[in-house]
């Protein structure tokens, strides 16, 4: 008992000065000990310092994932009103009103040329953005049934007619896009709830999402073609990329230095009183001045 309290005091000293304690002659065992439990330590800290890194960069990708995949919206939106309109037409031996009442959308322009947008299929497939779950699907459904569709300004939409003006209606056609998806995509219930739900940084991560459609929506005007470029998270993210990993990366190695940098610079204050983010901000500035 004695052992474990002198290792375990060892121990807790290192972490705090960084410095190995001295044993004497009858500490072997504390001192192998010791030295076992602060190999496993800075292994277990490499470890998750590099599992939290891949968190990171995986966080900043998911972004322009979850961009393309809300892109493909429209599509599955058409879709789940065809299983409706299916399913209804099974039921009743004419056609439904509603059935009738959606063509228009199915003709939307705008639906269209982002279904044809090459870089936006050829990126779903290779990354498998398309809306495939079931429940998300369902979520879509509903906010169609209960939201989207009962809308005054999407019933205008539909019980509207072209004008035959090419450009003015795709601009109608686009307007309605860009209607769903302020109001019931970014906002709305149905959509919002299975999108938080599904992505615990939705909340934070949806004021870029919704930065990146819209803005897309107006870099593709009625002559903009299938090979239109859509947004990136950066103009060069490969290289972003490798200075937020090489950030990362020197932060951590440096943290010792940068905490007594911090501590020799503060006055009339004691570090530890310094808020934890406020002091990883501090430390990832003063390694960024280095890089």
């Amino acid at each position: 008992e004695g052992q474990r309290k002198l290792g375990e005091a060892q121990l807790r000293e290192w972490h705090r000065t960084g410095e190995l304690p001295e044993t004497g002659s009858d500490d072997k065992e504390v001192a192998a000990a010791l030295q076992a439990a602060i190999t496993y330590y800075e292994q277990l800290v490499k470890k998750e310092g590099n599992f939290y890194g891949g968190q990171l960069m995986h966080g900043a990708e998911s972004i322009h994932d979850q961009y393309l995949h809300l892109l493909n919206m429209p599509q599955a939106l058409l879709e789940i009103i065809t299983e409706d309109n299916e399913r209804e037409a099974r039921r009743f031996t004419g056609p439904r009103f509603e059935a009738e009442g959606t063509a228009r959308l199915f003709q939307n322009a705008a639906f269209a040329k982002l279904k044809e947008n090459e870089q936006l299929l050829q990126t779903t497939i290779k990354r498998k953005l398309q809306w495939t779950d079931a429940e998300e699907k369902e979520a879509l459904r509903e906010a169609w049934q209960k939201e989207i569709k009962p809308d005054e300004t999407v019933q205008a939409y539909l019980n509207g007619k072209n004008t035959g003006l090419a450009e003015t209606d795709y601009e109608t056609d686009m307007e309605l896009v860009r209607h769903i998806y302020k109001d019931f995509v970014f906002k709305g219930e149905a959509l919002p709830r299975w999108l938080e739900s599904n992505d615990l940084n939705w909340e934070e991560n949806r004021p870029i999402v919704r930065n990146l459609v819209l803005k897309t929506l107006k870099m593709l005007p009625f002559g903009a073609d299938e090979k239109q470029e859509l947004m990136n998270l950066s103009a060069n993210w490969q290289d972003d990329r490798d200075f937020a990993e090489t950030l990362y990366k020197q932060t951590l190695e440096d943290d010792a230095k940068s905490e007594k940098l911090i501590a020799d610079s503060v006055q009339n204050w004691d570090v530890e009183r310094v808020a934890l983010l406020d002091k990883i901000i501090l430390k990832m500035a003063l390694c960024e001045m280095q890089l």
